[in-house]
C-alpha cells in the first residue's frame, strides 16, 4: 500500500513541477500575486526544480523503509522540511518587496 501512495505522491509532485516549471502556470502557487513577482521565469524554474527533487526523492522511500527501518522516514521528513524551507528562502528573491 505504501508503494502505491509513494508512487501517487511522486506523480502528483512531478505533475506540479512540470506545470509550474515548464508550462509557467504560476497561478497554481498558493498566495501568488503577479504584481509582487519581479522575475516570473526564475520563480517558476526555482519552484519546478524543488518540486522535481522532492517528487523524485519519494521513489526510493518505501524500499528504504523496508530495508533500513522507520528511522529513514524520520530522516526523510527532516530533509523534506529543510528542502521546503530552502525553497521558501530562495523564492523570496523573486519578490519586489
Amino acid at each position: 500500500m505504501e508503494y502505491l501512495v509513494s508512487f501517487l505522491l511522486c506523480c502528483l509532485l512531478l505533475t506540479f513541477a512540470f506545470l509550474i516549471g515548464v508550462k509557467k502556470k504560476l497561478y497554481l502557487l498558493a498566495g501568488y500575486v503577479e504584481k509582487e513577482v519581479s522575475n516570473k521565469d526564475g520563480l517558476a524554474k526555482c519552484v519546478g526544480i524543488y518540486l522535481s527533487l522532492l517528487g523524485l526523492s519519494l521513489i526510493p522511500l518505501p524500499f528504504l523503509r523496508d530495508w533500513i527501518g522507520v528511522s529513514i522516514v524520520i530522516g526523510y521528513l527532516f530533509i523534506f522540511y529543510v528542502c521546503l524551507f530552502t525553497m521558501l528562502v530562495h523564492t523570496k528573491r523573486y519578490t519586489k518587496i
